[in-house]
C-alpha cells in the first residue's frame, strides 16, 4: 500500500496497484491488523490502489461442489458492499482449467471478468499458446445467468 501511495501522482497506467489475487489474504489482513491499518486498507481499496479479486482462494473448481463455489464468492460480495466498490474480476494464474459451474456462480456474485493464464509449458501442453490473450464472453446455458 505504501508503494501505491508513493506512485499515486504518476500518470494513469503507471501507478502501482496491489492486486490481491485471493481474498484470503485480505481477510487475514482485516482480521489481524489494528484499526488504523484496516482503515488505510479500506481507503486504498476505495481509491483503486488495492484491487480485490472475487474468490476467497484459488479453487480447483472441478472438484468443488456448487455450494463450495458459491461460498468462495461470499467474502467478495460482503467486501464489495462494505467498501462500496464493485469486485467484478477474478484472476487465477495457477489452474489449467475451470468447471462450467463456476460461470453462473461468478455471474451471480457480480464478477464479470475472469483472467486466467496458467503455465502452459507445465500442465496443459501448448493448447493455450494459440489462444492466449484472446478475450471472449461466456454465454450461459438456457436458464442460467452469465455475462
Amino acid at each position: 500500500m505504501a508503494l501505491a501511495e508513493r506512485t499515486a501522482g504518476y500518470p494513469e497506467g503507471a501507478r502501482f496497484v496491489w492486486n490481491v489475487e485471493v481474498l484470503w489474504a485480505a481477510d487475514l489482513f482485516l482480521q489481524r491488523m489494528e484499526a488504523p491499518r484496516r482503515e488505510a486498507f479500506e481507503k486504498a481499496v476505495k481509491s483503486g490502489r488495492v484491487a480485490l479479486n472475487g474468490l476467497y482462494l484459488n479453487v480447483l473448481s472441478g472438484l468443488a461442489r456448487p455450494e463450495e463455489l458459491v461460498q468462495a464468492t461470499r467474502l467478495a460480495t460482503r467486501l464489495a458492499e462494505r467498501f462500496g466498490v464493485p469486485i467484478d474480476n477474478r484472476d487465477d494464474q495457477r489452474h489449467p482449467g475451470h468447471t462450467w459451474g463456476l460461470v453462473p456462480v461468478l455471474a451471480q456474485a457480480g464478477i464479470r471478468y475472469f483472467s486466467t493464464s496458467p503455465n502452459f509449458f507445465d500442465r496443459i501442453g501448448t493448447t493455450q499458446v494459440a489462444s492466449a490473450d484472446q478475450p471472449f464472453w461466456w454465454s450461459a446455458r438456457p436458464g442460467e445467468s452469465a455475462y
